[in-house]
């Protein structure tokens, strides 16, 4: 059984080496052995790979996701990392204070968040609070400095004189002078950080309002700085109430 544990956590003939003659993720490996040699039909694993580097950590994912699938045992995994949780789990329980917020599939927790705590933790969010005008499955909300939003209101069967919206950064798209969106807004650049495939924006829009957007760099270059002029928008449809 120690054998087959081993070779489990690809570590074959490494038994009788001592665990300062390994290296980090070797040790965490053999941490998950101990667990499996006993061969149960739940493992709880409570920040399993916080310690690792990001390399480390991301090829030690892919090994639990295959073990997973290898023993079809049924792993409770406790993490505070967000992409950790939407990379390996099949259901995900949101919790705040011991209370939980939302189950379900990482997909759905981070298309349809249930309240604002879900849509912050889960990813990266834009959210915006303020007055309903019109309403109605799809709403108008005014968020200050004169500007109004379209979004999608629950479908509760209740009307709310307020409400927060959800906008995810990835939805926020740039809109030339020929086209428009039904949300289209002009904004200035306050801040670019690069991150190689894409460069996260904050944008501001009136005098108060800011947003996020992460846009695709086109060949690894960053296409706007700080201080440029841009116009952006996003779909109805891609607002929704929390």
């Amino acid at each position: 059984r120690v054998k087959t544990a081993l070779e489990l956590v690809r570590l074959p003939g490494m038994e009788n080496r001592r665990s300062n003659q390994l290296s980090g993720g070797q040790q965490q490996r053999v941490a998950l052995a101990r667990a499996l040699v006993y061969e149960p039909s739940i493992l709880l694993l409570d920040e399993p790979l916080g310690a690792l580097d990001l390399k480390l950590r991301q090829e030690l994912q892919i090994e639990l996701k295959h073990l997973h699938e290898e023993l079809g045992v049924t792993i409770v995994y406790v993490t505070h990392d967000q992409g950790e949780a939407l990379t390996m789990s099949d259901r995900i329980v949101v919790m705040n204070y011991g209370a939980i917020q939302q189950i379900g599939p990482p997909g759905e927790l981070y298309r349809k968040p249930a309240n604002s705590f879900v849509a912050n933790f889960i990813g990266e969010s834009n959210l915006f609070t303020g007055s309903i005008l019109l309403d109605g499955q799809t709403c108008i909300m005014e968020i200050g400095d004169g500007l109004r939003i379209s979004g999608v209101l629950r479908d509760s069967g209740v009307n709310p004189k307020e409400a927060t919206m959800v906008i995810r950064p990835e939805s926020i798209v740039r809109v030339s002078e020929s086209d428009s969106l039904p949300n289209t807004f002009e904004g200035v650049v306050e801040e670019a950080i690069y991150l190689g495939e894409i460069t996260k924006y904050r944008i501001q829009l009136g005098s108060s309002i800011t947003v996020t957007a992460n846009w695709q760099n086109r060949g690894g270059i960053q296409q706007f700085k700080r201080g440029d002029k841009v116009r952006v928008g996003w779909l109805v449809e891609d607002m929704i109430a929390v």
